[in-house]
């Protein structure tokens, strides 16, 4: 099998929302002051609710802040999935891809995200996020896959260039010069 017909892979980003990473944050806090509290306080230890509850705030917290979203394509089967990745394990359901009158865009854009710490504390973070869509003719896109990290943008990178291949549509990649301006300045 050549290398132009091989399976990508992208593993980029978070796959739950930010608020679940607070969430599993206080469930560790609040599993290491129970169980401190047992040790040092209590009169009447309670350790079977303690060691369920330590148990689920730490696997709970594990897959919550180790789960990646997926993305694969297939090229011989024209077929691809997205979903969930944890620790080398794949979940998604495999559909065929289907371009019809579209092209391959490679973009990027700017996220801004507005964080509160309790009123105290505002802070305002921008990120650029990359991505790979299918647009339409009249300008509406679907977006495929996206994410911040180089390895995920170079692989962004392959995939539109074999779909173009494959489906022989035009692949346009509007952030080519971009990404060259912003190596030269670091």
């Amino acid at each position: 099998m050549n290398n132009s017909n091989k399976k990508i892979e992208i593993i980029s980003g978070n796959f739950f929302p930010s608020w679940t990473f607070a969430l599993a944050f206080v469930l560790v806090v609040g599993t290491v002051v129970s169980v401190g509290y047992q040790l040092f306080f209590a009169y009447e230890p309670i350790w079977e609710l303690i060691s369920v509850f330590a148990v689920f705030s730490i696997v709970f917290s594990a897959i919550v802040w180790f789960s990646k979203n997926f993305f694969e394509f297939n090229p011989e089967k024209k077929e691809c999935r997205k979903g969930f990745y944890l620790f080398g394990f794949k979940l998604g359901t495999w559909f065929p891809l289907e371009i019809g009158k579209a092209y391959v865009a490679f973009q990027r854009y700017e996220e801004n995200v507005h964080y509160t710490y309790g009123g105290l504390y505002n802070k305002n973070v921008m990120d650029f996020v990359f991505e790979i869509r299918l647009v339409y003719p009249d300008l509406s896109f679907k977006t495929l896959v996206n994410g911040r990290d180089f390895k995920s943008v170079a692989t962004m990178i392959q995939l539109g260039k074999m779909l173009s291949s494959i489906y022989r549509v035009e692949f346009k990649d509007y952030v080519k010069g971009i990404i060259r301006k912003e190596s030269l300045k670091k």
